[in-house]
């Protein structure tokens, strides 16, 4: 049970410790463009008020969220070769996928009467993780192409916790003195992207990038501070994935990599947002023109 392993974490597993070294998403100066195609994604979901992507996988298969008009709840949708799935969890009120690998197998959180709470989906079947008395929410928040899941569980009075469940165990993922960590992504080198907040305070995060050995703060681009950019996936090979502002009211698609910055503009758009991306390059985002919200698939040159 997922209880227990967390509880054996907490009395045997040291946490990593952040390192006075940083992870650098190269320089920030003389972005390049994205070469490729914005190919739209035709999502229709009769009585969604807006659609977004929150994941991507190697076969390309994508699962996104959506809000029913009229309505805050919000559920999700897998969409494999055009072809759309809806997730609900049964008797759920709200249903948030958040990754996918490749396998297929989604993860993510749940709603109901009771609180927060994990779940697993894969070919029609849902594995549920009720959270535990003692966590005020459970949430699984990204999933590598071995299983390992990344995720989070709060705790009263304040505080959430992130952790890596595998099939060798449970790490929890401490960083410093901020006691509110969330897990973004974990890649197939079991790196985890985390976001992390102090408070109290102003509330405004810090990334890290947090490996099997170390903890290292993201830093190194202005537009990373003080949230003028988001960041949403750490690839295999290390890549940081998110949008970075453009301008006062916009933002572009950003991809940082040790050899530059890649910009994605999905032409026409006020605002581009990157959500994530596979090992061949293709992305998936979401572009705003006007009121209205598109996903779209980046398709590299030459694909």
């Amino acid at each position: 049970m997922l209880r227990e392993l967390l509880i054996l974490v907490v009395a045997l597993s040291p946490a990593p410790q952040a390192a006075p070294g940083a992870v650098l998403p190269a320089s920030c100066e003389n972005p390049v463009p994205a070469i490729g195609t914005y190919v739209d994604l035709e999502i229709a979901i009769p009585g969604a008020r807006w659609i977004t992507a929150t994941g991507l996988n190697e076969r390309r298969d994508v699962i996104g969220i959506f809000a029913d008009e009229g309505s805050s709840l919000t559920q999700s949708f897998l969409w494999s070769r055009n072809e759309l799935t809806l997730l609900a969890v049964p008797g759920a009120t709200s249903t948030y996928a958040a990754d996918i690998n490749a396998s297929g197998t989604v993860v993510g959180a749940y709603e109901d009467a009771a609180g927060r709470h994990g779940f697993s989906w894969r070919r029609g079947r849902f594995t549920l993780y009720p959270r535990s008395p003692w966590m005020r929410a459970l949430d699984f928040r990204a999933i590598n192409n071995s299983g390992a899941i990344a995720g989070s569980y709060g705790v009263q009075p304040e505080g959430e916790t992130a952790f890596v469940w595998h099939a060798s165990g449970t790490t929890e993922i401490d960083v410093s003195d901020r006691p509110w960590d969330f897990p973004v992504s974990i890649n197939d080198r079991f790196d985890v992207l985390l976001i992390s907040y102090r408070r109290p305070g102003p509330g405004r995060g810090q990334y890290f990038v947090a490996s099997r050995d170390v903890i290292e703060p993201v830093q190194g681009c202005g537009d990373l501070d003080g949230f003028q950019g988001l960041l949403h996936t750490v690839t295999n090979d290390g890549t940081l994935v998110g949008r970075r502002r453009a301008s006062s009211s916009s933002f572009s698609g950003v991809a940082y990599t040790t050899d530059g910055v890649t910009l994605f503009d999905y032409p026409g758009a006020e605002s581009t947002e990157l959500i994530d991306m596979n090992s061949a390059g293709y992305a998936v985002g979401t572009a705003t023109i006007g009121t209205g919200r598109r996903v779209f698939m980046f398709v590299p040159h030459g694909r």
